[in-house]
This record gives structure tokens, sequence and C-alpha cells, in this order.
């Protein structure tokens, strides 16, 4: 992929007014400070001999971020008569999005199997230096390959995300390899095999209390203990996004579930609160709700030969099964969804919460 400044010898002119949104506070001059680096140019490989006087209104400075995607997009908007054009510049923006992570590093807790694994694949094949961390590295050896073999710098670090101690070590550890942290996907759960137990999983009557709390404080400092670590690593790159996967159980009553929606459900508030305050450092924060994935410890857990799950814990996944829409997800269909937050494409959608629950459940 070239370089951004070498777009300017892979465009063509176009006469582009660009006007400063009629409400926004940012003043004229201010808005062009910002956003004059590419005030004409609209960069295509395609190179099409296109001249257009049409007007292009920015709605707001953040519609160009990304200047060559940004404009581009543009450009396609301004000549509807040139299929031709449009066509490869969707050739082009294709190629932009699948290398849409060069450069960046990646931290993926539970990176070694199941979702995890989906998700450092996404981010390794778009470019990524994808950092796994979990707590058995012979697992972790298999998946590297994979990573290395998709095209992305792959490492492991073994940590519990349990430990405060163990996430300071992971965060500071990435950024003495690897020179900085962009991405933080905080994935690995903490205590699975407590969260199915029938005293944990099971109706409000009969649960114990206890170790529903215990749980619910275990599995939220797992997920918010890496990405504290991270941030003094993600803040001197001027930016970058914080991904938490959880569960759907967070959105969604479903009976017997009462550690889950406490833990999932509050951890998606926190992450709105985190959003708020990282918005000022150019970090964004948003949440991945997940139903029943296929090829994942819970899936074997449940469907495996040696499932000690409730009758009714299995008869709700059975249920999940028959009635999902579009299909059961796959690990790499959760994957391109923390790949798309992850990247630019994203670069204006924080403190949002996405449910890639093929069509079960619609918010």
């Amino acid at each position: 992929m070239p370089h951004p400044d070498r777009w300017a010898s892979q465009a063509v002119t176009c006469h582009v007014t660009v006007r400063r949104r009629s409400d926004s506070k940012i003043s004229n001059s201010s808005f062009e400070k910002r956003h004059s680096k590419y005030p004409v140019s609209v960069p295509t490989i395609a190179q099409a001999d296109i001249r257009c006087a049409e007007e292009l209104i920015c709605l707001s400075p953040p519609g160009i971020l990304d200047p060559p995607v940004g404009f581009a997009r543009f450009a396609m908007s301004c000549v509807p008569d040139r299929q031709a054009s449009s066509s490869e510049l969707l050739h082009d923006l294709k190629a932009i999005s699948m290398s849409s992570l060069e450069g960046k590093v990646a931290i993926v807790t539970g990176g070694t199997g199941g979702i995890g694994k989906g998700i450092a694949l996404q981010l390794a094949s778009r470019g990524a230096t994808v950092v796994i961390s979990g707590r058995n590295a012979a697992k972790a050896e298999a998946v590297l390959a994979e990573l290395r073999l998709a095209g992305g710098i792959a490492d492991f670090l073994s940590g519990d995300v349990r430990s405060k101690a163990d996430m300071d070590a992971l965060a500071a550890e990435t950024a003495r390899r690897h020179g900085g942290i962009d991405i933080v996907v905080a994935n690995a759960g903490g205590n699975d095999d407590e969260a199915r137990s029938p005293k944990v999983r099971g109706a409000f009557a009969e649960i114990d209390l206890a170790r529903v709390a215990a749980l619910v404080a275990e599995n939220t400092a797992a997920k918010l203990f890496p990405v504290q670590a991270a941030l003094p690593y993600m803040r001197p790159r001027g930016g970058g996004s914080v991904i938490f996967v959880t569960s759907e159980g967070g959105r969604v009553p479903t009976p017997g579930q009462t550690a889950v929606s406490t833990f999932a459900g509050g951890l998606i508030r926190a992450s709105k609160v985190i959003a708020k305050e990282l918005a000022r450092d150019k970090i964004r924060v948003n949440c991945v709700c997940v139903t029943v994935v296929r090829d994942s410890p819970s899936w074997e857990a449940v469907f495996g030969a040696d499932s000690k799950v409730s009758e009714q814990h299995r008869k709700q996944y059975e249920k999940v099964v028959a009635g999902c829409p579009l299909g059961v997800a796959a690990p790499t269909d959760i994957g391109q969804v923390v790949a798309f937050l992850a990247s630019n494409e994203s670069a204006y959608l924080t403190g949002a919460t996405l449910s890639p629950t093929g069509g079960l459940t619609i918010h």
C-alpha cells in the first residue's frame, strides 16, 4: 500500500469547495487549518480522467479523518455516470480496507483459541502486529503460526487477565517489544468454568449469590485490567481503539443468567463511561456482544462429549442454534466486526454496543 504522502501522485484534480457545517462550533479558519492538507486531491489508483465542478460539502470535520478513503468516497459521489471509475474505486477502497491496520499494534486477551483466535486472525490479515495473551503456551504456538501465515507479525505473552500484575506486565512488554499499543481487545472472560456452574448459572431462587458476586467481580476485572494497563502506552500514539467482547446476556434478559447479565450489562455501561473519558485522548471504546459462537470453548462446554452444563443451559443453546436467522456465528465472524471497530473505518464510532447475533436479537 502506498505511503499517504504518495497519494498526491496518484490523484486527479477536482474543483472542491469545502464548507463548514453551519451549526459547527469550529471556526472557518480552524477548519481550514486542520483540513488543508488534502484540499483538492481525489485519490484513485485507476487515475481516471475525472473533472468535476461539484461542490463537496463536509458535514463535519471527522468526515475526512482518513483522507484517502474520505476523498475517494467524495469522488464516487461526483461521478455517478462513470460506472467503470466507480467499480475501480470500490476495488481500491477494498484494498485499503484489507490493509487498514498496517503499523498498528494490537493486544488480544484470550487469543489462543475460540473467539480470540478468530479476532487475532482478522487483525493480522489486515496488517496489524498482534500480541495474543493467554495461559497456554502450547496452544499459542499453533495460533502464532496461523497468524504469521495470514501475513501479520505475531507474538505471545502469557498472563492471567484476573491478575493486575500480569496485565501490567503484558502491556509493558508489548510496548517494549513493538514500540507501543494501538488496539486492545479485552476478550478473555475470566472464570468461564465457574460461570457455567449450575450454582452460578441457574434460577435466581436457587443460585449461590456469594459465588455470583465473586464471579461478577472477577470477570469484570478481567475485562478492565488489560485496558487500564495499556493506556500509558496508547496515549503517546495519539489515539487508539479498545474493544470489549462480552455476552449478549448483558443486553437481553435471559432466564438463568443473573451473573452474566450483571457483569456483561455492567461492562456495557462502564464502556460508555470509559469512552467519554478517553475521547479527549482520541481513544475509542466500543463493545461487541455475542451469543452462541461455534468452535469456541463455550460451544465445546455445551455440545462436547464431556459437557457438564445444566439441562436448561443446553436447551438455551439448542434454541439459539435453531433460531438464528443468519446462522450460528464462527469466531472469524466476530473477528470481522472487531477488526472494523479497530480500524479507521470506524473512526467516528465510540461508546457503541454492537450485537453480531445473526438476527437473533435486534436492538
